[in-house]
C-alpha cells in the first residue's frame, strides 16, 4: 500500500513538473517573442484576414477547467499593433459559438489585461482590463467590449466607438477580432511608453454549465480592487514604406494654471522627413485659447520628439487638445483639464466660519467633499483629466460662500445627493447618497427604499437603479465602508444604521415603512442586515443575490451568517420578501436562490419570487418592475 502510494505522489509530482516547466517555457518563448507590426490596420470582421495568416500563432500555457471532465479544445491567439492601435485574434476548435451572460467570465470570450509596469515586475495599480464578448441579444451588448476595471478601483468604463469587436464561426472553429485604439488606454503606446505590461484569459463555455479558462500568465485577471500581475511585452521595429504616421500625447492632462503644457510625438517614416505638427488648445466653447505649430526633422524609423505647447497661462477650466500634421493624415485629440487653486486647511477654515448658518447634515457633507477633494488631489494620474473634481471645487467655493449669506444650497437640493455624516463610532466622515422626491416637502412623511450596492461599486451605484425607488419614495444608498466586503466587514453595519440615522434625522421618513433592497453583493446584505437589525425593516427586495456570499469570500470559512441554512432563517417568520434572479445568471448561480426560497417559506417568509429566462446577472425588464412596485405598494400600504 504504502510503495502504491508513493508510486502515485511522485507520478503527480512529476507530471505536475511537467506541467510547470512547459509553463514557464511557454512564459520564456513569450517574452522572447515580438509583437509584430501592422502598417495597416485589419478589416474587423471576426475573421482573419488573408494578409495576417503571417502573425504567428501563439498559444496559451495556462489551462484551467471548472471540471476535470471538460473537453481539451485547442485555442491560440495573434497579436499585433500598428502607429494608432493593437490588435488581438483569438480562435479556437468549436463548430458553434456559446452565447452567456457575461461572456467575458462565463464563455465565449475574453479579458485582457494592459498595464503600466512596475520596478521589478511588481503586480502594479495601473492597468486597463478590456472585457469582451459574444453576445446573441441587445440586453447584452454593453459587454461586447467594455473596460471591467480601470486602475484598481474603477469598474465598467466605456470604451471609444473607435474599439472594435467581432466574432465568427466558420470550418469549425470560433474566433474573436479585436482593434483596440492606444487612445482609449491612453496613454500607453510602445513608442512612448516605459514598457507595457500584458494577460490575456479567454473563457470557452463547455456544455451547458461549465468552461475552461486559456491564460498567458497564471495570474488573476478579474479580481477586484487588487493589483494586476503581467508579462511585458517586446514590440518589433517597425517596417514600414507608406506615408509617415504620427502619434501625439499630453505629458499631463491635469495641470495648475501656473504650469507649462508640454507633448510627446512620435512619428514613423520610411526615409528622411519633416514634420509639421499643429496643435491647439480649445475650450469648452470650441474656441481657441491657444496653438503651437512643431517641425521636426524625422529619420528613418521612429523619431521622437518633445516639446512644450503653450505660450499663455492655462486659466481653470476643462479644454480639449486637437492636434494633427500638416503633411500626413495623423491626428486626434484629447482632454485638458487646468484645476483650480485648492488648500484644503484653507476651505476648512472658510467652512467652519459659516459653521452656524448651515445645517449640522450640510456641514458635514461639506467636510467629506473637501477631504475627499484633497484625497483625490494626491492620488490622481498625472495622464487623468478631472472635470469631475473641478467642477467640485468650484462648487465647493460657490456653496460656501452662500453660507455666508445663509443659504444652505444643499439642503435645499433634490433628486440624488451625495452627503456625509460623521460617524459617531470613530469619528470618520462617511458618505451615503440620498435621493429625495422633486416635489419632497417637509411636512408629510416619506417611506423610505435602501439600496445596497453591488460589489466594486459605491453609494453612488444607485443612481443607475433607480428603478428600485418608487414614485414617492426617498432613496438612501450607504457606501458601508468599503465596494467589497459583503457587508460584514469593516464597520459595514455600522455603517448602514448611521446612514439610516442620517436621513431620519434630516429628513421626513415614515420609519414604520422602510424597504430595504440589494443587487448581487447587495443582495446578501440584504439577508446579513435584515438579521442584525429586523426590527427596522418592513419588508427586502433581493435582485440576483447570493445567500453566502460572505463566507465563500472570507479566508475564514463558516465564520459569517449562511442564509443557506435553516438556522439562520427564523428572524425571517412574516416578513414579505421580494426575490428576483435571471436563470442565466452564472455570476450568482440561479439555483443557489431557488433552493433558498422553499427554507425561507418553512421559515414562515412571505416571498413574491420572479425569474426571466433569459435574463443573467443584470437587472430585471420592465414588466417585472412593475410587479415589484405593485408588490412595494401592497406591502407598505402606499397606494399611489
Amino acid at each position: 500500500m504504502k510503495i502504491k502510494m508513493t508510486f502515485t505522489v511522485l507520478l503527480s509530482v512529476t507530471l505536475a513538473l511537467i506541467s510547470f516547466t512547459n509553463c514557464i517555457n511557454a512564459q520564456s518563448n513569450f517574452l522572447e517573442k515580438e509583437i509584430n507590426f501592422l502598417s495597416n490596420p485589419p478589416i474587423i470582421d471576426g475573421l482573419l484576414d488573408n494578409n495576417l495568416t503571417i502573425l504567428e500563432p501563439r498559444y496559451f500555457p495556462v489551462i484551467n477547467k471548472d471540471n476535470d471532465s471538460n473537453q481539451d479544445i485547442p485555442v491560440s491567439y495573434r497579436i499585433a499593433y500598428g502607429t494608432e492601435f493593437l490588435y488581438i485574434f483569438i480562435e479556437a476548435e468549436a463548430e458553434k459559438l456559446i452565447y452567456r451572460d457575461r461572456a467575458f467570465q462565463n464563455g465565449d470570450g475574453f479579458h485582457m489585461v494592459l498595464t503600466k509596469p512596475k520596478p521589478d515586475n511588481q503586480p502594479t495599480d495601473e492597468f486597463y482590463v478590456l472585457a469582451c464578448s459574444a453576445v446573441d441579444r441587445e440586453s447584452m451588448e454593453w459587454t461586447r467590449n467594455i473596460f471591467w476595471y480601470y486602475n484598481v478601483d474603477h469598474i465598467f468604463q466605456r470604451t471609444s466607438i473607435d474599439t472594435k469587436l467581432m466574432f465568427a464561426e466558420q470550418d469549425g472553429k470560433i474566433s474573436f477580432e479585436l482593434i483596440l485604439p492606444w487612445k482609449d488606454i491612453y496613454p500607453y503606446h510602445p513608442w512612448i511608453s516605459d514598457g507595457i505590461g500584458f494577460n490575456l484569459s479567454f473563457v470557452k463555455a463547455i456544455g451547458d454549465q461549465h468552461k475552461n479558462i486559456y491564460k498567458v500568465l497564471d495570474a488573476e485577471l478579474g479580481n477586484e480592487n487588487s493589483n494586476r500581475a503581467y508579462l511585458n511585452l517586446k514590440f518589433q521595429e517597425p517596417v514600414h514604406n507608406g506615408e509617415p504616421q504620427t502619434y501625439f500625447i499630453l505629458d499631463k492632462n491635469n495641470i495648475d494654471n501656473t504650469e507649462v503644457l508640454s507633448g510627446t510625438a512620435t512619428t514613423l517614416s520610411s526615409g528622411n522627413y519633416e514634420e509639421d505638427l499643429l496643435v491647439y488648445i480649445m475650450s469648452g466653447e470650441n474656441n481657441l485659447l491657444d496653438s503651437k505649430r512643431e517641425k521636426y526633422n524625422c529619420q528613418k524609423g521612429i523619431t521622437v520628439n518633445h516639446f512644450n505647447i503653450n505660450k499663455n497661462p492655462i486659466p481653470s477650466g476643462g479644454y480639449k487638445v486637437k492636434w494633427k500634421s500638416e503633411n500626413n493624415k495623423s491626428g486626434g485629440e484629447m482632454y485638458l483639464t487646468s484645476i483650480p487653486e485648492f488648500n484644503q486647511n484653507f476651505y476648512n477654515k472658510e467652512l467652519e466660519k459659516v459653521k452656524e448658518k448651515i445645517s449640522p447634515s450640510s456641514f458635514y457633507t461639506l467636510k467629506h467633499q473637501i477631504y475627499e477633494v484633497g484625497k483625490e488631489l494626491e492620488e490622481i494620474k498625472p495622464y487623468e483629466t478631472c472635470g469631475k473634481l473641478r467642477i467640485t471645487i468650484s462648487q465647493l467655493r460657490s456653496t460656501i460662500e452662500n453660507s455666508r449669506n445663509g443659504t444652505d444650497i444643499i439642503a435645499k437640493k433634490t433628486g440624488f445627493v451625495r452627503k456625509g455624516y460623521k460617524s459617531k463610532l470613530d469619528s470618520t466622515l462617511q458618505p451615503y447618497m440620498v435621493y429625495l422626491p422633486d416635489n419632497y416637502n417637509p411636512n408629510n412623511t416619506y417611506p423610505l427604499v435602501i439600496y445596497l450596492h453591488g460589489s466594486a461599486s459605491d453609494e453612488t451605484n444607485i443612481i443607475g437603479f433607480k428603478y428600485l425607488i418608487p414614485e414617492g419614495f426617498i432613496g438612501l444608498a450607504p457606501y458601508a465602508r468599503g465596494p467589497s466586503n459583503c457587508y460584514s466587514w469593516d464597520n459595514a453595519q455600522a455603517d448602514i444604521s448611521e446612514a439610516i440615522d442620517a436621513v431620519i434625522e434630516n429628513y421626513s421618513i415614515d420609519e414604520d415603512s422602510i424597504l430595504l433592497t440589494g443587487f448581487s453583493m447587495g443582495g446578501y446584505g440584504v439577508y446579513r442586515s435584515y438579521y442584525e437589525t429586523p426590527d427596522r425593516f418592513k419588508a427586502l427586495a433581493v435582485f440576483s443575490g447570493h445567500p453566502n456570499l460572505a463566507n465563500q469570500w472570507s479566508d475564514d470559512k463558516d465564520v459569517y451568517p449562511n442564509f443557506t441554512q435553516k438556522k439562520y432563517l427564523t428572524k425571517f417568520k412574516d416578513v414579505p420578501i421580494f426575490i428576483f434572479h435571471g436563470k442565466e445568471d452564472r455570476n450568482c448561480l440561479f439555483e443557489t436562490t431557488t433552493n433558498i426560497i422553499e427554507k425561507l417559506e418553512n421559515a414562515g417568509a412571505n416571498v413574491k419570487f420572479i425569474t426571466e429566462e433569459n435574463k443573467g446577472h443584470e437587472p430585471p425588464d420592465e414588466e417585472t418592475v412593475k410587479e415589484y412596485y405593485k408588490w412595494v405598494n401592497t406591502t407598505l400600504n402606499n397606494k399611489k
